[in-house]
């Protein structure tokens, strides 16, 4: 068997992924914005839009999974980061659509300063300073509306 080195560090990222705490998770994603997005930077200097498109683009795939991941009964910070995302979010798109790169270096530094405070946090949960509660598994229940054929009372369950 060849080795193939793409392959093998897939491997390792899902493994990494697999093994994450919730916090560790979050910390990963904001690692991959901050690469996407420094892609995005490099790809503009070199004058490569298709590049720097492909580039925000996954950043904004990224920052829409921590916007739309967030738990909105922490009211202390859910609604901040929200805001905060959706800003990020308007920005991106700004910046593909302008082809303007100031917009994408905005995010980026947001996304390193929360990134940095992600990991402190990590850090003091793994080390026991701080504690963090777990998430509680839930289960949802969406009834499809009926339809006027017969037979048809397709329900979906989606368990997390």
């Amino acid at each position: 068997m060849a080795y193939n080195k793409n392959e093998a560090s897939k491997q390792y990222l899902r493994m990494k992924v697999e093994s994450a705490s919730p916090i560790s998770l979050v910390v990963l994603l904001y690692d991959g914005a901050v690469k996407y997005l420094n892609k995005a930077v490099g790809e503009f200097e070199h004058k490569r839009m298709m590049g720097f498109s492909d580039n925000v683009i996954k950043s904004q795939n990224i920052v829409r999974e921590l916007r739309d991941s967030l738990d909105m009964s922490v009211q202390e910070v859910a609604p901040q980061l929200r805001a905060l995302y959706s800003y990020m979010l308007r920005r991106l798109i700004a910046s593909t659509v302008e082809k303007d790169v100031e917009p994408v270096r905005e995010v980026l530094r947001m996304m390193e300063s929360l990134r940095n405070t992600w990991d402190k946090v990590r850090a003091m949960a793994e080390s026991g300073k701080i504690e963090i509660p777990e998430r509680k598994k839930f289960m949802i229940r969406q009834e499809a509306p009926k339809s006027n054929f017969p037979d048809s009372s397709p329900s979906i369950s989606i368990r997390g």
